[in-house]
């Protein structure tokens, strides 16, 4: 009487595993949306999504890195207009 065991300590927190558990599966297909997470139920459409991020990300790559090349080309034409106005 008045003292815990091993086994008390176990229940409780099996107890609010499953708590947890079920108020996640009732809360997620709610909240995610609202943050901008796309919940993705089918192997094909998260084949789907991993190839447009893929293409995005490499199409952002190189677009920074052909504006960055082409920043770099104006930058060596200023630099050879002032040394030929010196």
């Amino acid at each position: 009487m008045g003292t815990s065991k091993r086994w008390d300590l176990l229940r409780v927190g099996l107890c609010l595993t499953v708590v947890e558990s079920l108020v996640l599966l009732l809360i997620v297909p709610f909240y995610w949306p609202l943050i901008g997470i796309r919940m993705i139920y089918s192997r094909a459409d998260r084949w789907r999504y991993l190839k447009e991020a893929v293409i995005r990300s490499v199409v952002e790559f190189w677009s920074s890195a052909v504006s960055r090349s082409q920043l770099e080309k104006r930058a060596v034409k200023r630099e050879a207009v002032r040394n030929d106005n010196l």
